[in-house]
């Protein structure tokens, strides 16, 4: 058996002004103690069965990417070379203490809410019982040697008067906890108990006894009557955590598998044709009514809706129309698009060849219906 032991020392501290002697005085709660045990429950799976488990929480994937990469990240988890997937099969008595320390903290810091100020002077002396007071609270906790912890809860408090002077005092109460850890049950058995305490009262312009802190001792028993009896690492409940912290990773991934990236033009492509400049407007106009066109007739725009894996690449093809000798016209196309990346693939999923396609498709549509007669 080894024997560790661990010391929290947990001070309450009400921020003080005026100062006198104090002494250290027996806690009201000496004589009680709180133990149990922090215990460590092992659970075993098959690697097949782990593996077939995560898949149950993954979104389905309907390509051989998404296929591959799910495989690839689940090994990553649960690599091949294990046979057996382990939880707490041996936890350290570090991990234990860890645990116990993590548990208890938000006992110690209910611990500060049962320090209160207590007025005893007249109410229509100096108002100190109305005025609000500040505080602050955080919980430390300092390794001290390889068997010995501090934790300190610190609960700073102030009061102001209208003529903003403070009156401030504190109160400390020390909390010790002792572990030991047996290494042949995965257990660790832990006693925790209220030696002493110190309170130094404010001074408010009436004497120190014109405002008593009171400690309630009575809910501070309270609060460490919920610490547990037993604290459990249970392996089981580990497992069904793990399934779902690496399924909730990989569906992520997934859900953003594809994104968008900056506007791109392609390159242009110019057609000469046997047609008079004037007419192709005309016949633009007629036919293509969806078409924007400028003032001066010799730049249209068309925009259409086309998804790609439920993403929007908006194309827009740009048409600019130039005059030629002996009555031709230069048409020269380009399209703008929003190109789409396969962040699992890494490849895009449209990209500038993806764009010049379309393009091709959208000159070809021009020319049956303005060029062809």
């Amino acid at each position: 058996m080894k024997r560790f032991s661990m010391l929290l020392i947990i001070l309450l501290v009400v921020t003080g002004c005026a100062t006198t002697n104090n002494a250290i005085t027996t806690s009201p709660l000496s004589g009680r103690v709180w133990e149990g045990t922090v215990v460590a429950k092992p659970y075993s799976v098959a690697r097949t069965k782990t593996v077939s488990d995560i898949n149950d929480h993954i979104n389905k994937v309907d390509d051989e990417y998404s296929r591959t990469f799910v495989t690839n990240e689940i090994n990553k988890e649960v690599p091949l070379s294990e046979s057996i997937v382990s939880f707490y099969d041996n936890i350290s008595c570090q991990r234990k203490i860890d645990y116990l320390l993590k548990n208890i903290d938000p006992i110690i810091k209910n611990m500060s809410s049962s320090v209160s100020y207590v007025a005893n002077f007249p109410v229509g002396v100096g108002a100190w019982e109305k005025r609000p007071f500040s505080t602050y609270n955080s919980v430390t906790t300092t390794k001290m040697g390889n068997d010995s912890y501090q934790q300190q809860l610190s609960s700073d408090m102030k009061w102001r008067n209208d003529t903003k002077r403070e009156a401030t005092g504190y109160a400390k109460i020390k909390v010790i906890s002792k572990i030991n850890c047996e290494d042949k049950n995965n257990t660790a058995y832990f006693k925790i108990s209220i030696p002493d305490y110190i309170v130094q009262n404010p001074e408010v312009g009436f004497g120190q006894n014109s405002a008593v802190l009171s400690i309630d001792w009575g809910k501070i028993e309270k609060s460490f009557d919920s610490i547990n009896k037993e604290y459990e690492f249970n392996g089981e409940q580990e497992y069904s955590t793990f399934l779902q912290k690496v399924a909730q990773r990989i569906n992520y991934q997934l859900k953003n598998r594809f994104s968008t990236l900056s506007r791109e033009t392609s390159k242009n492509e110019e057609h000469v044709y046997k047609i008079a400049i004037d007419v192709i407007s005309s016949r633009i106009q007629r036919k293509l009514e969806s078409y924007k066109f400028n003032t001066d007739r010799t730049r249209y725009e068309f925009s259409d809706n086309v998804a790609y894996h439920g993403i929007n690449v908006s194309p827009k093809t740009v048409v600019k129309i130039f005059p030629e000798e002996n009555g031709k016209s230069s048409i020269v196309f380009s399209v703008e698009y929003t190109p789409i990346r396969d962040n699992i693939a890494g490849t895009m999923t449209f990209g500038e060849d993806d764009a010049r396609k379309y393009l091709r498709g959208q000159i070809d549509n021009f020319e049956r219906l303005i060029v062809a007669r």
